[in-house]
Formats: structure tokens, sequence, C-alpha cells
């Protein structure tokens, strides 16, 4: 069982990791296991967060994917 936490931003620049670590700091208000993150994105990500997203095994979308799902 994972606890399924995320965040949506709709602006034209990308995504870059402090969204996450923000998003990761609010999670430690939750006292839930298994946490995984997912991150929704307009205008795609930075390819710093593209690369931990791949270290720390973060869910990522874009437009394109929410728009072809």
């Amino acid at each position: 069982k994972e606890t399924l936490l995320g965040e949506c931003k709709w602006t034209s620049n990308k995504v870059d990791v402090n969204l996450y670590y923000e998003l990761k700091e609010k999670s430690n208000f939750i006292n839930l296991p298994n946490k995984r993150f997912v991150l929704f994105s307009k205008s795609g990500f930075t390819k710093k967060m593209i690369e931990l997203a791949k270290k720390e095994n973060i869910l990522l979308f874009d437009l394109k994917d929410v728009v072809n799902a």
C-alpha cells in the first residue's frame, strides 16, 4: 500500500527540484507509510528534476502525458 502525494503547476516555467523538496517537507506532517510523490506540470521539468525523479522514483507527468492518457 502506497500513499501518493502530488502537486500540479500550470505555469510557463518548467518545474525544478525545489517544488519536490517543498512537497517532501510538507509530507512530514502526514503520518502515513510508503509515501510516493507525483508532480504534474504544464510546461515539463528541468533536467535536474528529471534526473532526481529517476533516482528517487518520483512520477512526472507533463501536459502531453495528461492529454494523451
